[in-house]
């Protein structure tokens, strides 16, 4: 792994960069290197990219936690957020592989290499499944090599929480009032059932004033004419999380049951399934759903999070018990 450098700028409260001149960074397999902050590698949790701008957070060995923005201005965002999560996590895989070692433990030692955004995953005493989640890049990679061809695309919604295909969606609003004028906009990536909600609002508004009527029509269509529609695996995903905005749980169960049959091994079908049964009171059959998404990918996250979140809730110890020693593989510490 080699050092690289890229350009940026520190960004205010309101993600706009300070200074006129860019400031050069460091990345090395072990630091991070800014203007003010140096960072080891090992201590970043993650990075993450939106639009031109990157957060990269960190926990050092005391907990002591921070966190820092900026706006890439020369390197690409992507390719610095890759590379940052790239080698955060090799320097992680090292440590744990040395701490086996050390204990004895080294033919425990598992991982895998995330084939999108060169991430090591540590799946050290975890049992294997059909399918592996990288938490940098928030991709469920199926094992087989009958992977659906899009996969790649899917990835948990930041609006509303559903494993869905978000894409990049921007909001505009054009106003004049007399011989005032002025617009607002903002860029944000959701899936297409919430993108709808979002375009009608837009047009709603913008009708009033015709000149920003154009741009709201292209992303009304956009979110319509697009998606899981497109998709031979997914196809109907779009339409049964649609259900499941609508409260109408009955259909989604449906809707994904018909996804889970040609793909059984679906986290995070089985995943939002397990919100819909949940959201509609069914806790015993969400618990199964979010189980069943854990078999199918055993470090998927979210799936663990909503089941620890329900075991607690309802005081089932001894399968919580289960649950967080399948999930945390070697880590496992049981409870007293």
């Amino acid at each position: 792994m080699e050092e690289f450098k890229f350009k940026y700028k520190y960004v205010n409260d309101q993600g706009q960069p300070e200074g006129l001149f860019s400031k050069t960074a460091v990345l090395t397999p072990e630091m991070l290197l800014l203007d003010v902050e140096r960072v080891s590698t090992i201590d970043i949790i993650a990075a993450d990219g939106h639009q031109h701008n990157v957060v990269v957070a960190w926990q050092t060995p005391n907990r002591a936690k921070g966190h820092v923005a900026f706006r890439v201005t020369r390197g690409g965002v992507k390719n610095v957020v890759r590379r940052i999560n790239s080698y955060c996590s090799h320097q992680k895989a090292k440590r744990r592989y040395s701490q086996l070692q050390e204990d004895g433990k080294a033919d425990q030692y598992r991982d895998w290499h995330c084939p999108h955004c060169s991430s090591v995953i540590d799946l050290s005493g975890r049992e294997q499944s059909p399918q592996i989640w990288c938490p940098y890049c928030d991709i469920l990679v199926t094992q087989s090599s009958d992977a659906p061809r899009d996969e790649a695309t899917y990835h948990t919604c930041d609006q509303c929480g559903l494993y869905a295909q978000p894409k990049t969606f921007t909001t505009l609003y054009i106003y004049f009032l007399l011989v005032v004028w002025g617009f607002q906009y903002e860029t944000r990536r959701m899936c297409n059932v919430c993108m709808r909600r979002e375009a009608w609002k837009m047009l709603a508004f913008n009708f009033l004033f015709v000149v920003g009527l154009v741009p709201s029509i292209v992303q009304l269509m956009r979110s319509y004419f697009g998606g899981s529609k497109l998709s031979g695996a997914f196809r109907e995903l779009d339409s049964a999380n649609a259900a499941v905005h609508k409260h109408n749980y009955p259909a989604a169960s449906e809707l994904y049951f018909r996804i889970l049959e040609k793909q059984p091994s679906q986290a995070g079908v089985h995943y939002n399934h397990g919100l819909a049964l949940l959201e509609g009171g069914d806790i015993e059959h969400a618990v199964e759903a979010f189980s069943a998404s854990l078999s199918a990918c055993v470090n998927y996250e979210p799936s663990y999070v909503a089941l620890e979140r329900i075991l607690s809730n309802t005081g089932d110890e001894a399968r919580l018990d289960r649950i967080r020693q399948r999930y945390d593989g070697i880590d496992y510490v049981p409870s007293e």
